[in-house]
């Protein structure tokens, strides 16, 4: 998710507006080190925002 917010410039609120979701849980997403519980319609929003937003990493050898 981090990736995704850095490669479209999106800001938290971006990405809280992007997904119908607080900023204080976009936040959480994003920084917190522990798993926590989401709502199951978060969880399918989140589900889509990134498969919209599908980064494909290649590395060069």
């Amino acid at each position: 998710m981090l990736t995704v917010k850095g490669l479209n410039r999106f800001s938290n609120v971006d990405l809280a507006e992007t997904m119908h979701a607080s900023r204080p849980t976009i936040q959480k997403m994003l920084n917190d080190k522990t798993p926590f519980a989401v709502q199951d319609n978060l969880y399918e929003r989140f589900n889509k925002f990134m498969a919209a937003h599908r980064v494909v990493a290649n590395q060069d050898k």
